[in-house]
């Protein structure tokens, strides 16, 4: 069971599983699968009993299904919406994706450092070898506060769901280390076909940004006059993650010094 999740006293010798350790015992897959239920056979929401029913389960108070819906809340893939249940936004961009390829393989890393556990557990080794198994078992014991009798489950979850999370692909799906997933770009082909009628003077504008900014010249095969290539910059800007202030100012900075020249060229 999900030890957090518990209801009943602890029987004697026991420890509570803190809550910033907390982790499920089915696996991202299996979780997923419970949000896609809930959108397909529930219509986007379901409550427990037709849920458990959907899910084939004898009843919402079976303990297999209540640690199965346990699960996908520790992955953040279901809430709960007055009497039911809902596909929570993350799970959605899994399930049905805008952009597949890119918002599906960033859900589902977003789903698994959802997890506290496995979080913790990906920032302690994300630049070194995974222990043996033995070996991270003892550190779920030692750090996590994990009983030992449940550190096999909690490992075997752990592992499957790194992989579905795409955390093997860069070592070719060994399971030596863990590494975030490569985020693709969406490819715009109207843009690309556009460009392609571009008029000489385009390729002025784009050397001048290439001398600034490098990665930026790729966007500025893209754009027309300068104003398209401010626009272009600020759709760019959004892609940023917000944490990333540096990175953002300079793509501000970049907009600004076009929207200098495009009044420099009016006045002209």
């Amino acid at each position: 069971m999900v030890q957090q999740f518990q209801q009943a006293p602890q029987p004697s010798g026991q420890t509570r599983v803190k809550r910033e350790h907390r982790y499920p015992v089915y696996d991202l897959d299996s979780s997923i699968a419970v949000a896609r239920t809930i959108r397909d056979q529930g219509g986007g929401s379901a409550d427990q009993a037709h849920l458990a029913g959907f899910l084939r389960y004898s009843s919402p108070k079976n303990g297999a299904f209540i640690t199965r819906i346990a699960a996908a809340r520790v992955f953040g893939l279901i809430e709960s919406k007055e009497r039911f249940l809902v596909p929570t936004p993350l799970a959605s961009a899994i399930i049905a994706p805008e952009h597949p390829g890119r918002d599906d393989v960033r859900a589902r890393f977003e789903a698994f450092m959802h997890v506290p556990l496995y979080r913790s557990i990906y920032e302690r080794y994300k630049n070194a070898q995974l222990p043996p198994e033995m070996g991270l078992r003892n550190a779920m014991e030692t750090h996590y506060g994990i009983p030992r009798a449940r550190t096999q489950i909690a490992y075997r979850v752990l592992m499957d769901s790194a992989g579905q999370a795409g955390l093997y692909d860069a070592r070719g799906g060994a399971r030596t280390h863990f590494v975030a997933p490569v985020i693709a770009e969406v490819r715009d082909e109207a843009a690309e076909q556009w460009a392609q009628t571009l008029p000489p003077q385009v390729g002025e504008v784009r050397a001048e940004l290439s001398q600034s900014r490098p990665e930026l010249q790729t966007q500025a095969t893209q754009v027309g006059p300068i104003e398209r290539l401010r626009q272009v910059l600020v759709e760019k800007v959004k892609e940023v993650p917000a944490t990333d202030l540096d990175l953002i100012r300079e793509y501000i900075e970049e907009i600004k010094k076009l929207g200098e020249r495009k009044e420099d060229e009016a006045e002209k």
